[in-house]
């Protein structure tokens, strides 16, 4: 895209426009991760197939440290986390 030609700006623009009227998951906003501020944590919903947890869909873990970040060279922006699948308490942090 070369901005300094009438082609390129239009492509730009539409670029812009484009982006603004995206959903958030379109975005790459993933609903199923949550930062929970008191113990200072992130929570992540996964899907279930063993039946415990929240409920038969989905089990709740809870993590502070990524081991690999979405922006890695290898995986295909895979994350990767440590966690732990019971809930923390200020009183006792991750």
């Amino acid at each position: 895209m070369d901005v300094t030609t009438p082609e390129g700006r239009h492509a730009f623009i539409e670029l812009l426009v484009n982006w603004s009227m995206c959903e958030d998951y379109q975005l790459g906003r993933d609903p199923t991760i949550v930062h929970l501020p008191d113990p200072g944590c992130w929570q992540i919903d996964c899907p279930n197939d063993t039946g415990r947890g929240i409920g038969t869909k989905t089990r709740r873990y809870y993590f502070n440290e990524v081991v690999c970040h979405a922006d890695h060279l290898f995986g295909r922006h895979t994350r990767c986390f440590l966690a732990i699948d019971t809930e923390p308490t200020v009183d006792s942090p991750l």
